[in-house]
């Protein structure tokens, strides 16, 4: 079934109600609902599954198939022969009620409005409701770029686009992110990017730097664990690990170059040497924990800073601020340039109570 044929269904489906409202420019309608494959095996949200959710929302009145003289939401079509559009910034926050397994998240209803627009950005941002419910269970706002197809800078939107638009917003200014410093201590991984990985634009699919986040942090909580087990039966023995410093040669090794430049052996290389960690510190992480990871993630940002390829070798760096019990922080890097930056808040303990 065609993408077009597959929307069509969904919206010939009883009790749909999608209708356009204005100021700001809203998309109200019902969606089935979550299934079974946004839950992980603890019963939690699964993070990766819901941003695949959030996309199919956030697009949907996009691509409704509106009748004649029927209101219609904002279009991106008009603009896309002489432009690309990226993600540049999101930011997911969920409820507790999220988690509240006497809450059924089907169906849902959806609130897609039009954020803001700029010389050359403009911002979406939706809320996800039980049926008749008042507190959202989820607020998504992703912040996306004009780039010109050729020069591969941001392009100004045309007056008339503007004018259309710009009185239609919901807030009153962007929603960007900035990058952060990264410290030099921190637990880190080295991989490559596969085809699965990317999207259309055969560039890393946003949601796959996020899996490349919570896969080192629970590498790192692993590694932690294996430490913690051979400690326990062998006391007087050093553990084989130690914390990495971008600016050894562990990290980088200089006869090689640039990772994007190695050729195969090199990265043959490369991907299978062993980074090493120190039995005090599992790469910056201070204190995240399992049971921590179980209670499920409050929030998310992540920044998108350049493109990434498939077949590109990438360093995944993971670690904790000292004032941040409950926050992970990542950053992608290929070389020596930032490709994305994320937060990953987690609930504290009487959070769900």
């Amino acid at each position: 079934m065609s993408y077009s044929a597959w929307r069509k269904h969904i919206a010939g489906q009883l009790g749909f109600n999608f209708h356009v409202t204005d100021y700001p420019l809203t998309a109200n309608f019902n969606h089935p609902g979550l299934n079974y494959s946004n839950f992980d095996h603890s019963g939690n949200i699964e993070i990766l599954s819901l941003l695949s959710f959030i996309v199919d929302v956030r697009m949907f009145p996009e691509h409704y198939p509106y009748k004649e003289n029927m209101k219609k939401w904002f279009d991106f079509g008009e603009l896309h022969e002489d432009r690309s559009i990226f993600m540049s910034s999101i930011e997911v926050v969920l409820s507790p009620n999220m988690y509240n397994k006497q809450i059924p998240k089907w169906p849902l209803e959806t609130k897609v409005r039009l954020g803001y627009i700029g010389n050359s950005s403009v911002a979406i941002h939706l809320e996800v409701y039980t049926p008749g419910g008042q507190e959202p269970l989820l607020t998504h706002v992703v912040q996306m770029v004009s780039v010109d197809t050729k020069t591969r800078k941001p392009k100004q939107f045309p007056d008339w686009f503007m004018n259309k638009y710009k009185d239609q917003c919901s807030m009153k200014e962007g929603f960007r992110l900035r990058a952060f410093q990264r410290p030099q201590k921190t637990f880190t991984y080295r991989r490559e990017v596969m085809w699965l990985e990317t999207d259309f634009n055969q560039h890393t699919n946003f949601a796959s730097y996020v899996r490349y986040a919570l896969d080192g942090l629970h590498s790192a909580l692993k590694r932690q664990n294996d430490m913690a087990t051979a400690s326990h039966h062998s006391s007087s023995s050093e553990s084989s690990y130690a914390t990495n410093d971008v600016s050894g040669a562990e990290y980088q090794s200089s006869s090689t170059g640039a990772v994007s430049d190695m050729d195969k052996t090199d990265r043959l290389e490369v991907l299978q040497r062993t980074v090493v960690h120190t039995k005090n510190s599992i790469g910056g992480l201070k204190g995240i924990s399992k049971d921590v990871i179980k209670r499920g993630i409050k929030s998310l940002k992540a920044c998108y800073l350049n493109e990434c390829l498939e077949g590109d070798i990438i360093d995944v760096h993971v670690w904790q601020e000292d004032n941040e019990p409950y926050t992970v922080r990542c950053s992608v890097e290929k070389g020596s340039k930032i490709l994305c930056q994320i937060i990953l808040e987690y609930f504290g303990p009487l959070a769900k109570l």
